[in-house]
């Protein structure tokens, strides 16, 4: 169902999430398939080691912003970055292409260069360009 969530349902708009939500909702009823009441399908995460639906802020460690780093280091979790940086990860470790866009300052760049310098394994191997437009 996650897989499905995202690969099909990850491709909407805000209005279009709206109706996925409501649709995706009603066939898992349907199904047999329980899932958390609250908010949408698009606020949870799949945790199979617990075999159960958790907030995507249950599933990094709680955020304290370092004193030391300058105001403009400073980048605060957001759900859709949490979500972002969560799909882009399986996605590169599994080995598959990752496109990601969106409205200019969004922060893309910013997940992308954390993710890539901070967030994976030691195998993989960042190497930063710029573009601009």
């Amino acid at each position: 169902m996650f897989s499905f969530l995202w690969s099909i349902g990850g491709t909407t708009d805000l209005v279009g999430r709206g109706r996925f939500n409501k649709w995706l909702r009603e066939r898992m009823t349907k199904h047999g398939v329980t899932f958390p009441e609250e908010n949408t399908v698009y606020d949870w995460h799949f945790n199979p080691d617990k075999n159960e639906w958790q907030k995507w802020f249950d599933t990094i460690p709680q955020y304290d912003v370092d004193t030391r780093l300058s105001y403009s280091e400073i980048v605060v979790p957001t759900e859709d970055s949490i979500r972002m940086k969560y799909l882009m990860k399986t996605l590169m470790s599994n080995d598959s292409h990752v496109l990601m866009p969106g409205p200019t300052g969004t922060g893309k760049s910013v997940y992308v260069q954390q993710l890539t310098t901070y967030g994976m394994p030691e195998e993989f191997l960042t190497l930063i360009m710029c573009f601009s437009a």
